[in-house]
Protein backbone atom coordinates (compact mmCIF):
# COMPACT_ATOMS: atom_id res chain seq x y z
CA UNK A 1 0.00 0.00 0.00
CA UNK A 2 1.16 3.48 -0.70
CA UNK A 3 2.55 5.67 2.02
CA UNK A 4 1.28 8.66 1.61
CA UNK A 5 3.40 11.33 1.78
CA UNK A 6 2.79 15.61 1.00
CA UNK A 7 3.36 14.69 -2.75
CA UNK A 8 1.21 11.58 -2.63
CA UNK A 9 -1.44 13.46 -0.74
CA UNK A 10 -1.11 16.34 -3.79
CA UNK A 11 -1.38 13.57 -6.46
CA UNK A 12 -4.20 12.00 -5.33
CA UNK A 13 -5.82 15.52 -4.92
CA UNK A 14 -5.14 15.90 -8.46
CA UNK A 15 -6.73 12.57 -9.53
CA UNK A 16 -10.02 13.22 -7.04
CA UNK A 17 -10.21 16.28 -7.73
CA UNK A 18 -13.33 16.38 -9.25
CA UNK A 19 -15.31 14.51 -6.79
CA UNK A 20 -17.04 15.76 -4.14
CA UNK A 21 -14.48 16.38 -0.56
CA UNK A 22 -17.25 13.74 1.67
CA UNK A 23 -16.79 11.33 -1.51
CA UNK A 24 -13.56 11.33 -1.84
CA UNK A 25 -12.88 10.97 1.95
CA UNK A 26 -15.17 8.39 2.38
CA UNK A 27 -13.13 6.50 -0.78
CA UNK A 28 -10.00 7.48 0.70
CA UNK A 29 -11.33 5.39 4.04
CA UNK A 30 -12.37 2.44 2.32
CA UNK A 31 -8.30 2.49 0.73
CA UNK A 32 -7.05 2.93 4.13
CA UNK A 33 -8.98 0.02 5.50
CA UNK A 34 -8.31 -2.72 2.23
CA UNK A 35 -4.27 -1.62 2.50
CA UNK A 36 -4.41 -1.84 6.19
CA UNK A 37 -2.81 1.61 6.39
CA UNK A 38 -5.45 3.41 8.52
CA UNK A 39 -5.68 3.33 12.26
Amino acid sequence: FLAFRKGAWEEVGRLFGSRPRAQFLEELRQMCRKGGACE
